[in-house]
C-alpha cells in the first residue's frame, strides 16, 4: 500500500516528526466505522495525532518517534477496508472538515 510518493528513507532519531495524511476508505461506511480502532495510535512509536473524517477519508496527523514514515505506513497494509493513501499538508487538515463519529 506504500506509494511511490513515500520512497524516500527518513533517518528514525528520538526527536518526533509531524506527518499529515489522507486515509482513503472502500465506503464511507468504512471510514465510520473504522474511527475509532485504525489506525491504531497507541503504539509507542506515535506521540501524538489528530484526525478528522470527512465522507471516505480519514485526515491524520500523526507525531512519529523511532520510526519511519515508510515503515508506519507498512504498519497500516492490510486493513481490506483501506483503498489508499495519499500524502497531505498542514493546511489540508485544518480546513477539513469533521463528519460525525
Amino acid at each position: 500500500m506504500a506509494d511511490e510518493q513515500y520512497s524516500v528513507h527518513a533517518e528514525c532519531d528520538d526527536v518526533a516528526q509531524s506527518h499529515y495524511l489522507k486515509l482513503i476508505f472502500t465506503t464511507e461506511n468504512a471510514a465510520y466505522y473504522q474511527f475509532p480502532v485504525f489506525p491504531p495510535l497507541n503504539e509507542a512509536w506515535v506521540t501524538g495525532a489528530a484526525r478528522k473524517r470527512e465522507g471516505k477519508i480519514q485526515h491524520i496527523r500523526v507525531d512519529l518517534v523511532g520510526i519511519s514514515l515508510e515503515n508506519y505506513l507498512s504498519t497500516l497494509e492490510g486493513n481490506y477496508h483501506l483503498q489508499k493513501i495519499e500524502p497531505s499538508d498542514e493546511e489540508t487538515f485544518v480546513k477539513a472538515p469533521s463528519n460525525r463519529i
